[in-house]
C-alpha cells in the first residue's frame, strides 16, 4: 500500500461542560475523563484527515479542571475561556463559542471540511444543519447515553465515546435510539444496503466475537452480491460509510474496538481477506474508503489500496491496545515506564482512605518531571480496575468512595505481574492466545 499524506483538514470542537455534565461535577469526573482516548476514537473511524485545529471550551479558571492541563497541553488542544454571568448563561456560554467559531472557521478555512463536534448537546443539531448547508461533513462524538437523538440523526457520522464512570452497566438500547439511525452521506445508498442485509438476523454485541464477525462478513457479503451495487464495484466502489452504517444495523451497540480493531477500516480489511472485494481510497480527494472489487482495483489508477489483515496480524501492538482499552478490565497505558515509576511510587507510599481523584493530583504532583500527569491518572485507573485497593463504603460510587492499597499489592514487581495477567487473560479470552513478545513491549 503506498503511504499518500493525509490532508489537513479536521476541526475538532470539545464542549467540555457537556461531557462532564454542566458545572455541577466533582473531581472524580475530571480524574477519569481523557481527551487523548476521544481523539484515538475519532481518528479510528477513518473519516477525518489530519487534525488541523482542535479547541476545548470551558471555564479553565476552575480549578477542577487542573488535571486536564497537561493533556490539553501534551495533544495541542487550544483551551478557550468561556465565563457566564448566571447560572444558565454559564451552562450555555460554551455551547455559544463554539457555534460562532465553528462558523467562522467554514467561513475562513476551505481546506477544513470535516467538522467533529464532541458533545452530545442537542442545541448543535442546528450547529450542523448549517454546517451542511456550507458543504461540510459532521462527525458527533459523544456518551451513548448524554446524546441527543435530534443530533445523533442529523450528523453524518457519530462516534460513541466510552463513559468515565467504567463501573456503569452498558445502556440498553431504547426505541427512539432505534428509530434514528446515525445518518450517512445523503449520496450513499443507504436503503439499497438495508434491503441488502434485511434477511440477516439482528445480533448484540453480547453475542460474543465469532458470532459478531460472523455477522459482519454476511453483511458484507450480501452488500457485495447485491444487484445495485455491482455498478458501484466496478467503479467507483461503496463507500465505507454505508458499510459501517450496516453493521451497526445488524450488531447492536456496535463496538469494533472491543474486538480488537483499533479501526472501522482495519475491521472492513479483516471481513475482506480471502474474498474478491479490497477496501482503498483515492490518493487525493475526500479522504473516504471504498469497497472496490479487487479485479477493477488493478486497473485504476490514483488510488490506493489497503492489505488485507489477517487473524495472525491481529496479534500486533496497536490491535493488543485496542483490546486493553475496551471492556472490563480496561487497562489502558501509553508508557510501560510510567507504569512502573507509578507502582514503585505507590509501593512506597501505600495510599490510605482517600479518593481516587486525591491519589492522582497527589502522584502527579510527586511524580512531576518523571511521570506524565496523564500516565499517572492511567496507572491508578488500572489498579482499581483490577482490583488493587480497598474500596470503601461498597454501596456509594468510586468517586465517593476511600481507596486504601490492600497489603499484598505493596510489592511493585508482584502488582506489575498481576496486571500483566490481568492483560494477558483478557486477550486470551478474545483471542485464544496471546504473543506474550508483544504483551511484554505494551506493559
Amino acid at each position: 500500500m503506498s503511504t499518500g499524506q493525509e490532508p489537513f483538514n479536521t476541526a475538532v470542537f470539545y464542549d467540555i461542560e457537556n461531557l462532564l455534565g454542566g458545572y455541577n461535577f466533582n473531581a472524580q469526573l475530571v480524574a477519569d475523563l481523557s481527551l487523548k482516548e476521544i481523539r484515538s476514537r475519532i481518528q479510528a473511524t477513518g473519516l477525518t484527515g489530519r487534525i488541523a485545529v482542535q479547541r476545548a471550551y470551558a471555564n479553565w479558571s476552575d480549578p477542577r479542571l487542573g488535571i486536564l492541563r497537561n493533556e490539553i497541553n501534551e495533544l495541542g488542544i487550544d483551551p478557550i475561556q468561556v465565563f457566564g454571568f448566571s447560572r444558565d448563561a454559564k451552562r450555555n456560554a460554551a455551547d455559544i463559542q463554539l457555534a460562532i467559531d465553528a462558523v467562522d472557521l467554514a467561513h475562513l478555512r476551505p481546506a477544513i471540511t470535516n467538522f467533529v463536534i464532541v458533545s452530545g448537546d442537542g442545541g448543535f443539531a442546528s450547529l450542523a444543519k448549517k454546517l451542511h448547508e456550507y458543504g461540510r461533513t459532521v462527525i458527533g462524538a459523544a456518551y451513548r447515553k448524554a446524546t441527543n437523538q435530534t443530533l445523533r440523526a442529523v450528523c453524518d457520522d457519530f462516534v460513541w465515546i466510552e463513559a468515565p464512570d467504567y463501573e456503569e452497566e452498558p445502556p440498553k438500547e431504547t426505541k427512539t435510539a432505534k428509530a434514528k439511525p446515525v445518518a450517512v452521506p445523503a449520496s450513499a445508498p443507504v436503503s439499497s444496503a438495508e434491503e441488502a442485509i434485511a434477511a440477516i438476523p439482528k445480533i448484540s454485541m453480547k453475542s460474543g466475537r465469532d458470532a459478531i464477525l460472523a455477522t459482519a462478513r454476511k453483511v458484507i457479503e450480501h452488500i457485495a452480491k447485491a444487484p445495485s451495487f455491482q455498478r458501484q464495484l466496478d467503479q467507483d466502489g461503496i463507500p465505507s460509510t454505508v458499510l459501517g452504517q450496516a453493521l451497526r444495523s445488524r450488531v447492536e451497540e456496535m463496538d469494533y474496538s472491543v474486538l480488537g480493531f483499533p479501526k472501522l477500516t482495519d475491521l472492513l480489511r479483516y471481513l475482506c481477506t480471502g474474498t474478491n472485494w479490497q477496501i482503498a481510497r483515492r490518493m487525493s480527494g475526500d479522504n473516504a474508503n471504498y469497497l472496490i472489487r479487487r479485479k477493477h482495483l488493478k486497473t485504476l489508477t490514483g488510488w490506493e489500496s489497503f492489505p488485507d489483515l489477517t487473524e495472525t496480524e491481529i496479534h500486533g501492538e496497536e490491535y493488543y491496545r485496542s483490546i486493553l482499552s475496551h471492556g472490563m478490565p480496561i487497562i489502558r497505558i501509553d508508557d510501560p515506564y510510567g507504569l512502573r515509576g507509578l507502582l514503585n511510587y505507590v509501593s512506597e507510599q501505600a495510599p490510605s482512605a482517600i479518593t481516587l481523584a486525591t491519589a492522582i493530583e497527589s502522584g502527579a504532583e510527586a511524580l512531576q518531571g518523571r511521570v506524565p500527569a496523564e500516565q499517572v491518572r492511567q496507572g491508578f485507573l488500572i489498579l482499581v480496575n483490577v482490583g488493587a485497593f480497598l474500596r470503601e463504603p461498597q454501596d456509594v460510587p468510586l468517586a465517593e468512595q476511600k481507596l486504601t492499597l490492600r497489603e499484598d499489592w505493596g510489592d511493585p514487581e508482584n502488582a506489575r505481574s498481576r496486571i500483566v495477567n490481568a492483560a494477558r487473560g483478557k486477550i486470551i479470552r478474545l483471542l485464544g492466545k496471546v504473543d506474550e513478545s508483544i504483551l511484554g513491549r505494551i506493559l
